[in-house]
C-alpha cells in the first residue's frame, strides 16, 4: 500500500489469476465476501447482510468487530465503490475505491481507501495484504 501526498488515504494493487468478474464478485456476493472480506479486522464472520446495489448496504459482525457501509458505485467488473465504518468509531467515512482491469488472463484490482489519515493508512497495508490473500483463496 502506498500513500498519495496530495490526499489523505492509502493506495495498493494485487494481480490475482481470476478474471475481472470473478475479483468483483467477491465483493458483491455474499457467500464470497464471508470467506475474506474485512475478517482480517472484524474476525470470523456471524452474520451478514448484503444488498449489492447502488444505495444499497451491507453489515458485517464478527467475532471482534462489526463494520458497515454503503455501495455508491457498481459497475461490474471494472469499478465498485464503497463506503467503510466501524460502530464504535462512529458514522462511515471512509471510501473504497476498487477498480479491476484485466491483466494477462487474470486481473489487477487497485484500491484506494479515502477519508482516513495518512499514517492510518500506512499501518494497514499489512492487514490489507492478509485480506487479499483470503480473497486469492475465496476466488480460486
Amino acid at each position: 500500500m502506498s500513500v498519495d501526498p496530495s490526499t489523505d488515504g492509502a493506495y495498493m494493487q494485487r494481480r490475482f489469476a481470476a478474471p475481472p468478474e470473478r475479483v468483483f464478485d467477491a465483493w458483491t456476493d455474499p457467500a464470497l465476501a464471508r470467506q475474506w472480506l474485512l475478517t482480517v479486522l472484524i474476525g470470523k464472520i456471524s452474520a451478514l447482510e448484503m444488498d449489492a446495489g447502488v444505495g444499497g448496504v451491507y453489515r458485517l459482525t464478527g467475532d471482534r468487530l462489526e463494520a458497515f457501509g454503503e455501495f455508491l458505485e457498481l459497475d461490474r467488473p471494472r469499478r465498485l465503490v464503497m463506503t467503510f465504518g466501524v460502530p464504535v468509531q462512529g458514522p462511515s467515512s471512509e471510501r473504497l475505491v476498487v477498480e479491476i482491469a484485466p491483466s494477462g488472463t487474470g486481473s489487477e484490482l487497485s484500491l484506494t481507501k479515502e477519508g482516513m489519515p495518512t499514517e492510518i493508512g500506512q499501518e494497514l497495508q499489512q492487514d490489507w495484504n492478509r485480506m487479499f490473500d483470503l480473497l486469492k483463496a475465496a476466488i480460486r
